[in-house]
């Protein structure tokens, strides 16, 4: 039996932190979603890709990495999602 949440679903998380309170969320994202794999014993990183649209603050990509999974960073900002 795999460890994977689901096989059906691709999960895509965008961030572009250009100021701190953006990167305060995205950190309590990643926490949240580390948080609830631990719990159930199952994990989406396998379904589960990461966008960086051009974030400005250090630590950005970082928090991003944590979460295991391909991630694309964009170098400059490609607008509204």
């Amino acid at each position: 039996m795999s460890n994977s949440l689901t096989s059906k679903v691709l999960y895509v998380i965008v961030s572009c932190c250009m100021e701190q309170s953006r990167l305060e969320i995205l950190e309590k994202v990643v926490d949240s979603i580390k948080s609830e794999q631990s719990r159930i014993n199952k994990t989406i990183e396998t379904d589960m890709i990461a966008f960086d649209n051009g974030s400005t603050l250090p630590g950005s990509i970082e928090q991003l990495q944590r979460l295991n999974c391909p991630l694309y960073v964009s170098k400059q900002n490609e607008g509204y999602w």
